[in-house]
């Protein structure tokens, strides 16, 4: 099997680990990966701490003629992932994103109360791409 085949392979497997940190307040819910272990400090944007700590880039370079089924698969992948976090954190409520354009993108963050949630989906045409949004 080719390197890049593997790397991808691991890559969407690491969506699926994930860790427990906290800074005295608030428990985050972080990709296994990502590299913190505590909080120091409250922080101020939860959403933003998470989302940019919970992405997985995947896919790169796709051609248009790939679209249809990239989003398809897409759609499927986002969906595995919300019913995962579902399970492991039945207290909790999550948001995912995946996003295709020229590469795929997954990312996901908690439904912190008075925070926005880290995309605004209706105007995916100013970025020209397709973003997929699950929240449960």
């Amino acid at each position: 099997m080719r390197t890049g085949k593997i790397k991808f392979l691991k890559d969407v497997l690491t969506l699926f680990d994930f860790k427990s940190v906290s800074d005295g307040y608030n428990e985050y819910i972080l990709l296994a990966s990502c590299e913190i272990e505590n909080v120091c400090a409250c922080v101020e944007d939860k959403t933003a701490f998470e989302a940019l700590n919970n992405h997985i880039h995947l896919l790169s370079r796709i051609k248009k003629r790939q679209r249809g089924e990239i989003y398809e698969l897409s759609e499927k992948l986002g969906k595995l992932l919300i019913s995962v976090l579902r399970s492991q954190f039945p207290d909790k409520h999550f948001v995912v994103f995946v996003t295709v354009d020229s590469e795929v993108t997954v990312r996901f963050h908690q439904k912190w109360s008075d925070e926005p949630w880290y995309y605004i989906t209706d105007d995916e045409n100013a970025y020209q791409s397709k973003v997929f949004c699950f929240d449960c």
